[in-house]
């Protein structure tokens, strides 16, 4: 609460009130106002004034920002609002990155140009691990960015604050780096080896090829959630690994909890794979899952295994060095895109929020889909023409005749 002191007092028939209290830089500063006509008047008119001291930048904060931080990710964590994945994200952004670098100062004393420094600190200073001497990529610097800018805003509600000093602060710009993109070859070269190679998990890849579906959402997966009958996966949970920690969760917006279509060939190979657990399971006796994705001991696979896992087959199918399990999703989108499906189609396959987001991504893969466009509306518009010349024709020697 802000510290302050008022009194009232009357000087020539006339009153007046006079209070004082200590700012968020922890200077004592005092207003004083006076001609009221009664004492009644002067009371009410130096409440309002404590209130828009209290509204205003004037409150008093003790602690350090390492304190406030501490308090508000345990308040963060727990109010229900975030998934724990996010909040895990925030905690280490807090401990590993904020504490370390602005947890000293005093919450009052802390300054846009404080966050400024720290911004340009971790661009060129903030990797904890590996080479030491290097930053952070943008990308990184900004989440921090609105981790803090989170907790401070938070602060303000809380009436902790009385403004968000990394309001209007400049971000490092971010540019969206280049997909990695499997073309036709590569999707087909990288199916035939899993085929032919008889690897156990192929049906899954070819899964996340014909959906786009990312990791969390294909580990997650039930069998109740796959209607081979209908042809249609429901996705409803996400199976993350947070510091080690596996944990389900839901998706993160409403357009993530979906229902996205899967063609015959991938029924089928869902089929062989649902078979080949049956037969595992009769074997042992139990099946400790209800999960899709697991092993032929019913065990699930933990995210980052079956990361590897992947790595391990795309290296032996001869795929790029840099090949990342995500790129499986953007080659999904990439590949429907430039066969001409409609833009918020794929959106919604893909589950985002919107087909702006789809655009945003996938921007530099369109002038080929747009090619493709202006071949079918050529090709289409080829083939009206030649009918209605064909029927002109008939036409012309039906006259002649006549």
């Amino acid at each position: 609460m802000t510290r302050q002191r008022g009194q009232l007092f009357i000087r020539s028939g006339r009153w007046s009130y006079r209070i004082e209290w200590v700012d968020t830089r922890g200077e004592r500063r005092s207003k004083r106002e006076g001609s009221f006509p009664t004492k009644d008047a002067a009371r009410r008119a130096m409440t309002k004034a404590v209130h828009g001291i209290d509204d205003g930048d004037s409150m008093t904060v003790r602690g350090t920002v390492a304190s406030y931080l501490g308090e508000w990710i345990e308040t963060y964590t727990k109010s229900g609002k975030v998934k724990p994945s996010s909040a895990s994200k925030n905690r280490e952004h807090v401990e590993r990155h904020l504490v370390p670098r602005i947890g000293s100062i005093d919450l009052a004393k802390l300054t846009g140009a404080d966050v400024a420094r720290l911004y340009a600190d971790l661009l060129t200073e903030g990797r904890v691990r590996g080479k030491v001497g290097t930053g952070l990529s943008p990308k990184t610097v900004r989440n921090i960015a609105n981790t803090l800018h989170k907790a401070l805003s938070d602060g303000v509600k809380w009436s902790k604050l009385s403004r968000n000093v990394a309001d209007g602060i400049d971000l490092p710009r971010f540019e969206r780096p280049e997909l990695e993109v499997w073309d036709g070859d590569q999707i087909r070269k990288f199916l035939n080896y899993v085929a032919e190679s008889g690897d156990y998990l192929g049906p899954i890849w070819r899964l996340m090829l014909t959906t786009g579906m990312r990791r969390g959402e294909v580990l997650g997966l039930h069998w109740d959630d796959v209607d081979m009958v209908d042809k249609v996966i429901t996705i409803k949970e996400s199976r993350v690994q947070v510091r080690g920690v596996t944990m389900t969760t839901t998706p993160k917006t409403k357009a993530g909890r979906r229902r996205v279509v899967i063609d015959s060939e991938t029924v089928y190979a869902l089929a062989a794979f649902r078979n080949a657990q049956d037969d595992a399971k009769e074997k042992l006796g139990a099946w400790t899952s209800s999960l899709v994705v697991t092993d032929l001991d019913g065990q699930p696979i933990e995210p980052d295994a079956f990361t590897r896992r992947f790595r391990n087959v795309a290296r032996h199918a001869g795929m790029p060095s840099k090949t990342r399990l995500h790129d499986l999703r953007h080659s999904a989108a990439v590949l429907m895109l430039t066969q001409g499906v409609p833009i918020h189609i794929v959106s919604g396959r893909l589950g985002h929020a919107n087909p702006s987001i789809t655009l945003t991504i996938y921007t530099h893969f369109l002038p080929s889909a747009d090619r493709l466009a202006a071949d079918v509306i050529g090709d289409a518009l080829s083939s009206l023409n030649g009918r209605e010349m064909g029927a002109n024709l008939i036409g012309l020697h039906g006259t002649k005749h006549s």
